[in-house]
């Protein structure tokens, strides 16, 4: 990040009719080589202590060693610009402690050439992690983290930053500002967020290298908040099931999302109440799903609006970057994961545009809706909630065990039809979109009815 250097003075003489000594009329542009960014290293500085009062770790006074793992608690910690830090083997530095207590920080802010670094004391032996517990924040800027994350002392997988929140399922904590760092040579998670904590609004520009095929792994909402940067492998979203959040997204980054397991959302309050929340998928997204997983969308127990909790859809891909909901596994196959669920919709505003949904269509556990066949596997199963609209296009499933959509709504209306422009290959039992059952829950003739 930063540069040691020493200075080069270049002096220019001129000659000329005046005799030498006399400076031109016109003056000479000052000419610097290798400017020092940062002075060189001293003796440095022993840490073994907690922090409990406000400190500051000077340029000056490095290479701060961390002898072992110490606490920052009601205090900040300030880095300056220019500072080395090395941490012991397996040491960890919490910032903060949990819900009540007082908050804590550790502040490392340095520039474009007076950058911060937090490295290994001993070579061959990783450092642990600065983890921020929920009362703590890292707010980090031009600064790289190489050789961190020790798996010996990792809790919940570890990492070379951690963020842990309070838990619970509403609310973010985003305790990590994280703007031009780089993480290097990870023995574990570049970056782990968890139990609802959350990167800042202004995270930018984080780029994760030389470690496992995991730079990030995310809690459940916090996925929305993964900052753009540069990444390999995949980010790992964990814990992503029943969501309360009023609006999620995931944002194109440039590597795959893999679910751990299921992912559901849904809000609090029913369609009558005014509830709905928002999905965004970002084009250029891929989803990776898991054997056995759902993707599901909103909830439902009749078809009344006061039953239905609406979650409205927003992936609008494109032609060069559409989504992709998929399986995870090495050699995908049709029925490795169930599909996308969808149990609460709103009526308006949902858009599926160049979305690809492939390797579904497992078992779902859901039968009877629709005058398709009567188990409703499927990539797409809408079930209760009727669309106004024939929201999806361009989009294509493919590879389903089972069906392609299943219209899972009630209604003497006409449509709307899903089929559209859409395109189906390899749909097993032949149903590319199955038509809505009447109001009374009939079929207009004896089922299969297939679009």
């Amino acid at each position: 990040m930063g540069t040691r250097g020493v200075v080069v003075l270049v002096v220019l003489v001129a000659c000329g009719d005046d005799g030498p000594g006399k400076l031109p009329d016109a003056p000479l542009a000052d000419v610097a080589v290798d400017a020092p960014a940062c002075p060189p290293l001293g003796a440095g500085t022993m840490h073994g202590a907690n922090v409990l009062a406000d400190e500051t770790w000077t340029a000056a006074a490095s290479p701060h060693v961390v002898t072992t793992s110490i606490n920052v608690r009601g205090a900040t910690l300030t880095i300056e610009p220019c500072a080395v830090v090395r941490i012991a083997p397996g040491a960890i530095i919490t910032v903060g402690q949990t819900p009540g207590a007082a908050a804590a920080a550790v502040v490392a802010r340095g520039d474009a050439v007076r950058g911060i670094t937090f490295e290994r004391q001993a070579a061959a032996m990783p450092w642990g992690s600065l983890r921020a517990f929920p009362t703590g924040t890292l707010d980090l800027e031009h600064v790289r983290l190489t050789g961190g994350a020790d798996p010996a002392t990792a809790q919940q997988g570890g990492g070379t930053i951690i963020g842990a929140g309070p838990g619970g399922n509403t609310g973010l904590t985003r305790q990590l500002r994280l703007v031009n760092v780089t993480i290097e040579n990870s023995m574990g998670y570049g970056v782990n967020v968890q139990t609802r904590g959350a990167f800042s609004a202004d995270s930018a520009n984080l780029t994760i290298t030389g470690g496992g095929a995991v730079p990030i792994t995310v809690d459940g909402a916090a996925v929305s908040t993964v900052p753009a940067g540069t990444y390999s492998g995949e980010i790992r979203v964990a814990n992503a099931a029943s969501l309360l959040d009023p609006d999620l997204a995931f944002r194109a980054r440039g590597v795959p999302y893999h679910l751990d397991g299921s992912f559901s959302m849904s809000p609090m309050t029913s369609v009558a109440a005014g509830g709905a929340s928002t999905l965004t998928i970002e084009p250029g997204v891929t989803i990776r799903m898991n054997a056995g997983t759902t993707f599901a969308l909103g909830s439902s127990n009749g078809a009344l609006p006061a039953n239905i909790f609406a979650v409205r859809l927003v992936a609008q891909g494109t032609a060069a970057a559409p989504i992709v909901l998929t399986s995870s596994a090495a050699t995908p196959a049709a029925g490795d994961w169930t599909g996308l669920e969808w149990h609460g919709g709103a009526a308006t505003g949902n858009v599926m545009s160049f979305v690809r949904i492939e390797y579904a269509g497992g078992d779902s556990g859901t039968a009877g809706f629709g005058c398709g066949e009567g188990d409703n596997d499927a990539a797409l199963i809408i079930r209760n909630w009727r669309p106004d609209d024939a929201f999806i296009t361009s989009s294509t499933f493919a590879n389903s065990a089972r069906g392609g959509i299943v219209s899972g709504w009630f209604s003497d209306l006409a449509g709307p039809s899903l089929l559209g422009n859409n395109t189906f290959t390899a749909i097993a039992n032949g149903c590319n979109v199955s038509r809505w059952r009447n109001a009374n829950s009939s079929c207009p003739a004896t089922p299969p009815i297939c679009l």
